[in-house]
């Protein structure tokens, strides 16, 4: 809750956040009349928090707090709404001269009520109203955890200490007539107040019995009858009773002054989708529900020749399949006893996948009980026999067993030696150019004469060489290339890449001839060369002689 809420139930208005403290939020209101109130918001999200929340709304339903004004506890909202009360602080009690004794005896006995329920003096605001401070009155009471009886007295002893302490106002004195009653009523004062000072004191103390595993109903009975109060608080704990007790506040064997409060930790786990068992055998269906947080109930037996149900499956369930309820229910079964009296013929399922096969050997009542592979060329999971075998009259709800296709397993062969290469290509001697044709004079343009050749300078003249054939030079390399053994299926060949070109040396191989094997040969090339394996037409490596 933020001061940006405005509105609280319809009733309160939020002017300023006064105080954060986990998931408290204090706030100052206005309620319709405009009076100022404090309220106390409380964000629950975890059962723990819910569990010191429920206990904090019984604390204050048994106190009943004057300053209380409003106390709401619902899924949607948890909040408490106080009133500023009139009246001295315990500080200002504690510095009069005198403190009247009527109004020590109300002290004592609301510092004893707070402790009944797990609360010091520190955490409550107590004034002392009336015309003389008689009265001890709570105005405010703090959310603060449950205390142990040593921490509440430790927290109670420097409050309580200077008041006890300083100077007691006695009650005034009646006349002669009525000496003896008053001094019969002043007695019984006394009495009841060191009654009262005793019983805070020195409290009366019981051991609380241990009742985690109980029924919640049965362990609050028999804490109530030892003389203390319960509380619930939801828990989740796996695989223990629904509604048992999974842990106590305080724990069992352990000494507290009668009156105080054991808080209870009820197994209440969410709710769950109930799986679907039908058509399952009891035991798988077993299975199902335990992984699923539910237990198998009642299993009861019928025929199933009106559903074709065979003999071991689930006919129906209760509760049905998909409906939310608690974990660790029971789930209740009806099982076929089988299809009695009847006869089917058994149908041709080879060449049928697996899936129809199983489907038209159900419409025939007949359970398919073992499926066996083979290795064949059919596709995977295609029907290749079956036993009994086709147009066999049967009963129904009788067994078959299905041989269907499983791929075929290739043993790799044995590492093999070197692998020959063929020689090395030449490519053919290019054709001599075409001579290009002259062109035909424009018309009406003079005709040229040609030019005379030009005669050589020497007899020793050598022609020029071509373009591109300048420094090649045609030399033998060798191609050495080991195949690794867990070389990747595939198609391999080797080709060479030099200045002429590039040319096959070794034609498509598949992977399983080449897997370990070594590749070499003489190989000539023209200038820079270089070996490419090629994988599906990819390169695979290089190698540069």
């Amino acid at each position: 809750m933020t001061a940006e809420e405005v509105r609280i139930g319809d009733k309160y208005t939020v002017l300023r956040t006064l105080e954060e403290r986990g998931n408290l939020t204090l706030s100052e209101v206005s309620a319709p009349g405009g009076e100022l109130l404090r309220l106390a918001w409380f964000e629950i999200d975890t059962p723990e928090q819910r569990r010191d929340f429920f206990a904090y709304r019984d604390a204050l339903r048994a106190l009943q707090p004057a300053g209380l004004v409003d106390l709401v506890a619902t899924p949607e909202a948890n909040y408490a709404v106080w009133r500023p009360l009139a009246g001295q602080t315990l500080a200002d009690f504690a510095a009069l001269p005198a403190r009247p004794e009527e109004s020590l005896d109300s002290l004592r006995l609301m510092t004893q009520h707070l402790g009944e329920h797990g609360y010091a003096l520190t955490d409550a605001e107590v004034k002392m109203a009336g015309r003389r401070g008689e009265q001890a009155v709570l105005a405010y009471l703090d959310p603060a955890p449950q205390r142990t009886d040593a921490e509440i007295a430790r927290l109670n002893a420097p409050l309580l200490r200077p008041v006890f302490e300083g100077r007691t106002q006695r009650r005034s004195e009646m006349g002669w007539l009525s000496f003896v009653p008053g001094l019969l009523l002043l007695a019984g004062a006394g009495w009841y107040g060191y009654q009262a000072t005793q019983s805070y004191l020195n409290p009366e103390v019981a051991v609380v019995k241990d009742v985690t595993g109980l029924p919640a109903n049965e362990a609050a009975q028999q804490l109530a009858k030892s003389g203390f109060r319960v509380a619930y608080a939801e828990g989740e704990g796996g695989d223990a009773a629904i509604g048992s007790v999974l842990r106590q506040e305080p724990e069992g064997d352990t000494n507290m002054p009668l009156g105080r409060l054991v808080t209870l930790t009820v197994n209440s786990p969410p709710d769950l989708t109930v799986p679907r068992v039908e058509d399952l055998t009891v035991d798988r269906a077993t299975v199902n529900l335990k992984e699923s947080g539910f237990r198998l109930g009642t299993v009861t037996k019928i025929d199933g020749t009106p559903t074709q149900t065979p003999e071991g499956r689930i006919i129906s369930q209760d509760p049905p399949a998909g409906l939310s309820t608690q974990r660790g229910q029971s789930v209740n079964v009806l099982v076929s006893t089988g299809i009695a009296g009847k006869e089917t013929w058994i149908p041709d399922l080879t060449g049928l996948d697996f899936t129809s096969a199983r489907e038209h050997a159900r419409t025939a009542g007949l359970v398919i009980t073992e499926v066996k592979p083979e290795e064949s060329d059919l596709p995977e999971n295609t029907v290749i026999s079956q036993t009994p075998k086709p147009y066999t009259r049967i009963g129904s709800g009788e067994k078959m067993t299905l041989t269907v296709a499983a791929p075929k397993f290739s043993q790799p062969p044995a590492t093999v030696g070197a692998l020959p290469v063929p020689p090395a290509y030449v490519p053919p001697a290019p054709p001599p150019p075409l001579p290009e044709p002259e062109p035909e004079p424009a018309p009406g343009a003079p005709e040229e004469t040609p030019a005379e050749p030009t005669p050589a300078t020497g007899p020793d003249t050598v022609p020029a060489t071509p373009a591109g054939e300048q420094g090649a030079q045609l030399r033998s390399v060798q191609l050495n290339y080991q195949f690794p053994a867990d070389l990747p299926a595939g198609s391999y060949s080797i080709v060479v890449r030099d200045d002429a070109g590039q040319r096959v040396l070794m034609g498509a191989t598949s992977s399983e001839q080449l897997a370990g094997a070594q590749a070499s040969s003489t190989v000539q090339v023209t200038g820079q060369a270089t070996f490419i394996i090629l994988r599906d037409g990819e390169v695979f490596a290089t190698s540069t002689p």
